[in-house]
């Protein structure tokens, strides 16, 4: 009976090992989890960041392009002018 009790207090500190192990594991899954959670948060506002950068250079770039059409125009009606003087 003595040999029983013996294995038995034995298995529960195995299995309270166990746990501790365990509980340890799932902390530092919790801890990565979170440090995963706000690296992935950071690239979603740099995304949304570089987004706005781009469709801001991209409608500048639209208007640097419409002011050129506009002076390649002016400039051939210039040198029409000239040519009929």
């Amino acid at each position: 009976m003595k040999r029983k009790l013996k294995i038995m207090n034995h298995q529960i500190d195995q299995l309270k090992e166990e746990i501790q192990g365990k509980e340890q594991e799932l902390v530092r899954a919790q801890s990565e989890h979170e440090k995963l959670k706000k690296e992935a948060i950071k690239k979603e506002e740099a995304y949304a960041s570089q987004q706005s950068e781009f469709e801001r250079l991209n409608k500048q770039l639209s208007e640097a392009n419409d002011e050129r059409k506009k002076q390649m125009k002016q400039l051939q009606q210039v040198t029409k002018n000239l040519k009929t003087n």
